[in-house]
């Protein structure tokens, strides 16, 4: 297969206030599209991450689109559901023939359940190590912190 083409681009929030950057990254000849939501404890995480998911999907036939979705204490729940909801409406316009799926990774899969859940049409939904359930990860993690 040739080597996929990335490319920079960006879509607007919903409110259209702000801009979503992107990444795209697409095989000559893709077969799907997947909207891939990056991990990083909600909080962390950009278009940028994990470039080895992204070029790996591409050498399957795979299109995506990565996102600096706005997070964290910033943008409380559901603002990164609202904006990974554009990334998914960008990709549809991009590819409106290939089937549209969701993949992401830790708090990323707890976004791709989410948004396979409430996006119509999804064809797909691949969470890599998901994050179930977010309260009991932050209590987690509280403890990991305080050594206990």
């Amino acid at each position: 297969m040739s080597r996929a083409t990335i490319e920079p681009a960006t879509t607007a929030t919903a409110d259209g206030l702000s801009s979503i950057a992107l990444k795209i990254c697409s095989p000559p000849s893709p077969i799907a599209a997947a909207v891939f939501a990056h991990g990083g404890c909600f909080s962390d995480g950009c278009s940028q991450s994990h470039p080895a998911v992204t070029e790996a999907l591409a050498g399957i036939g795979i299109a995506s689109v990565s996102s600096t979705y706005r997070q964290g204490a910033a943008h409380p729940h559901p603002t990164a559901q609202h904006d990974l909801a554009c990334v998914a409406e960008f990709a549809r316009r991009r590819w409106p023939s290939l089937p549209l799926g969701v993949i992401g990774s830790s708090s990323g899969g707890w976004h791709a359940l989410a948004l396979s859940r409430t996006i119509e049409g999804m064809r797909f939904c691949v969470a890599l190590c998901p994050v179930a359930d977010p309260l009991l990860r932050a209590e987690y993690l509280r403890e990991c912190v305080q050594g206990t």
